[in-house]
């Protein structure tokens, strides 16, 4: 009689992916047990509808393979708990990056796990379904469990493996078919792709490098290809690429360009994400020049993380040159390709100054489409988790339930188990309350600049024509006078909810209906509904004005005055009708919208007096304005 299997790798909630990890499992043993007939697989588990509905799809199983990151582990707990207490028989297996490399621990305060595997699964996992009748456990590579005596043993992991051409495409090999058979017709599926496994870098805060810190070897591109096909004709809608590095390697080219020829025949997919590879070289750049005018992957990724050179020092961490980066910043906005630029708040070393000085830095240096700000996290097996690490850089975390932005509200509260992330919130060198001031002024920079970017076309005018210094600017709001009530309260609410995060709050912010259409906002989204909403962008922009002409007058005493009022009445109409709010008409004294379009191209034109008009005779959508030529 042959052996059940069942294998769970739940989603986040997010999107609706494949369960890629489980596939490659089925696959495998499929393709390499001397006796694949001894094993029957139950469809891989992906959806938590419940608890008890979980377990009850996987109380016929003899062996089952969980699949856990930070956003399912305590779900995939709570399943192997009870299904333990139901069949206390059934062998079950943990993997994944969540399940620590020192795993004693872990496996004492969950009792239901009998084995952890450790690094790449799918031999491993093999040879546990062909040992599960003795339970012989002491030869095979990658394993922690107890013994009968219960006596702790760990095995290393095998070496990885090179030949990636040995594993079995889940996808070619049609192990999600009956799972997406079972799909609504118009359903568009989400994909997990490799191209390649291995990190060369070895960042303290990623566990991905700590994975691997070797070369990148790639999966053949015959298969690569094949599978780019199975993604168009089963009109795959989304597709994350999980290399750590797409562009590193030669081929990388040719894989963006088959999957472009893909999109262009069967209009799937709609999208295929990629993180690239972490110094772009000239190959890296015409993959995202390829990807980008496919309309595949629309933003390209500048990491960055720290501009401290004693931050990534300490994060063994090395970037780009500046000079490096503000060139292949403008060859990207030449080609009108999108790209941001990733920092994170809270690495060892980084201070209050050192992180705005950054971000200032990255903006002078012409990163104006964004910047993602992130919380450093604390990941079970990267080095910035090992307690002598974490001991000698002063890191204070805590635990934020996981809630995605842009979601539904009410699902993320009404689930039955949560899911949390452990974030940074203090260092030795950036202590609680500049924490929470680095956090406010990240969102602050957002909303003036980035996204909704309330005065972004003031910025940058008044950056390139008068030589206002933009941390000047910056911090001129995050300070305003007693007659500026409405910009304290922004700082202040930035501020607040900063503070909540460290006591735990979730990262995103809530809103009664309807203007926040039940779903989780960035502070700074939250912060610009709420103001067109409540009427009071008129009152906003009135006191941005006054701030900013204090401003002036102390830094660029020689500003014409209609210049800061065609910009913010430029910058007001747009958020008006962005809000889909009826504009009539805005003039302006400037050449304001071809000097704003071409520094966002990377282009400085000359700024001269030009009385321009827009209007909007109509009502309704579409909600734009046409310019009045005389």
């Amino acid at each position: 009689m042959p052996l059940t299997i069942g294998l769970v790798q739940l989603n986040s909630g997010a999107r609706r992916f494949l369960p890629y990890v489980a596939g490659l499992l089925q696959a495998y043993v499929q393709a390499y047990a001397p006796e694949p007939q001894a094993y029957h697989f139950l469809p891989p588990l992906s959806e938590f509808d419940s608890l008890e509905k979980s377990v009850l799809e996987l109380l016929t199983a003899d062996i089952v393979g969980f699949s856990t990151y930070v956003w399912n582990i305590e779900r995939s707990l709570a399943i192997a708990r009870q299904l333990k207490q139901l069949k206390p028989e059934v062998l079950i297996v943990f993997g994944g990056p969540q399940v620590p490399n020192q795993a004693e621990s872990f496996l004492r305060q969950h009792p239901q796990i009998d084995l952890c595997v450790h690094g790449e699964g799918e031999a491993t996992f093999l040879a546990i379904l062909e040992q599960a009748g003795e339970r012989a456990w002491s030869e095979i590579a990658g394993l922690s469990f107890f013994d009968s005596h219960h006596t702790f043993h760990t095995r290393p992991q095998a070496p990885r493996r090179k030949a990636l051409s040995e594993l079995p495409s889940p996808y070619l090999k049609g192990i999600f078919s009956s799972l997406m058979a079972q799909a609504p017709a118009e359903h568009e599926w989400a994909i997990l792709w490799e191209t390649a496994r291995g990190c060369p870098f070895s960042c303290t805060f990623c566990d991905w490098g700590s994975a691997t810190q070797s070369k990148v070897n790639g999966f053949d591109l015959p298969r690569l290809k094949a599978e780019l096909d199975w993604f168009g004709q089963h009109k795959i809608g989304y597709i994350f690429c999980c290399d750590a590095n797409f562009g590193i390697l030669r081929r990388d080219l040719e894989v963006a360009e088959y999957a472009a020829q893909v999109r262009s025949k069967t209009g799937h997919p709609r999208a295929l994400v990629v993180q690239n590879s972490k110094n772009v070289t000239d190959r890296a750049f015409a993959v995202h020049r390829t990807l980008s005018q496919a309309g595949l992957d629309t933003d390209v990724t500048l990491s960055m993380q720290s501009l401290n050179p004693e931050v990534l020092k300490k994060v063994k961490r090395e970037n780009i040159s500046l000079d490096y980066f503000r060139d292949l910043r403008g060859r990207l906005m030449r080609e009108n390709i999108k790209a941001y630029t990733d920092m994170i708040l809270g690495l060892p070393g980084e201070t209050y100054d050192s992180f705005v000085e950054g971000i200032c830095t990255l903006i002078a240096h012409g990163q104006y489409h964004d910047i993602h700000i992130f919380t450093a996290g604390i990941l079970p097996n990267a080095e910035m988790a090992d307690p002598a690490y974490r001991a000698e850089h002063g890191i204070e975390s805590v635990k934020s339930r996981c809630v995605y932005v842009h979601s539904p509200v009410l699902s993320s509260l009404n689930e039955s188990i949560f899911e949390y992330q452990e974030l940074v919130i203090a260092t030795a060198t950036l202590p609680k309350p500049d924490w929470v001031k680095a956090m406010a002024f990240g969102w602050l920079v957002h909303f003036y600049f980035f996204n909704p970017g309330c005065l972004r076309m003031a910025a940058l005018i008044l950056h390139h024509s008068q030589g206002l210094n933009y941390r000047s600017l910056f911090e001129s709001l995050m300070q305003p006078s007693q007659s500026e009530p409405l910009l304290q309260e922004i700082w202040d609410f930035f501020c607040a909810k900063a503070r909540a995060i460290q006591n735990g709050d979730f990262e995103y912010c809530q809103g009664p209906e309807p203007y926040y259409l039940g779903q989780w906002w960035w502070p700074q989204e939250f912060v610009i509904r709420r103001l067109v909403y409540q009427g009071r962008l008129s009152r906003f922009y009135a006191e941005v004005q006054s701030n900013l002409k204090r401003l002036l007058r102390s830094n660029a005493p020689d500003t014409p005055h209609l210049l800061l009022a065609d910009c913010l009445n430029y910058s007001q109409t747009f958020l008006t009708l962005l809000h889909q709010q009826e504009v009539r008409e805005l003039n302006l004294h400037y050449n304001l919208w071809e000097v704003y379009q071409g520094l966002l191209r990377g282009e400085n034109l000359a700024l001269r007096t030009e009385q321009t008009q827009f209007i909007k005779p109509w009502q309704g959508a579409p909600y734009t304005l046409q310019r009045v030529f005389k």
